[in-house]
């Protein structure tokens, strides 16, 4: 019943057969779109170079973020003062200086840097239009004062 009337409606609405070829294909378009099985983009190459202060570190285990395999990771609040392009890269956080972010890192070192340190480094953006978040590229280095 279901599949006549969405004919009637298609034939309504394109009147012939190649038009309801046409209407059924954008049908099944919008409907595997919307569904959210069509794949995400990934982020373009990109990099900045930033100076922050440390608001807060904290070890997570990263299945709370559904990063496999577990494993401990920082996740950092960086209040960012200062954002600078890295050449040939995009500069995704130049709208975010004088913001505060969240940046991960898998490097677990024992002198990072402490809360209220003013540190510069790379982050990168990894994931996709859908998800994604903010890498620490390397290691934060901790400004003279």
């Amino acid at each position: 019943m279901l599949k006549s009337q969405v004919k009637d409606v298609l034939t309504r609405l394109f009147g012939n057969r190649f038009g309801l070829l046409l209407g059924w294909v954008v049908v099944s378009l919008a409907l595997y779109l919307s569904s959210g099985q069509a794949r995400a983009v990934p982020a373009a190459p990109n990099e900045s170079l930033v100076h922050g202060e440390i608001i807060e570190v904290e070890a997570i285990d990263s299945l709370t973020l559904d990063i496999r395999p577990k494993r401990t990771i920082l996740r950092v609040k960086l209040r960012l003062i200062k954002v600078d392009a890295v050449e040939g890269r995009s500069n995704f956080l130049r709208p975010a200086e004088g913001k505060t972010i969240e940046v991960y890192t898998t490097e677990i070192a024992t002198q990072f840097p402490t809360v209220g340190k003013t540190v510069k480094g790379r982050i990168s953006f990894r994931g996709d239009e859908r998800s994604g978040r903010y890498w620490i590229v390397g290691t934060l280095e901790t400004v003279p004062q």
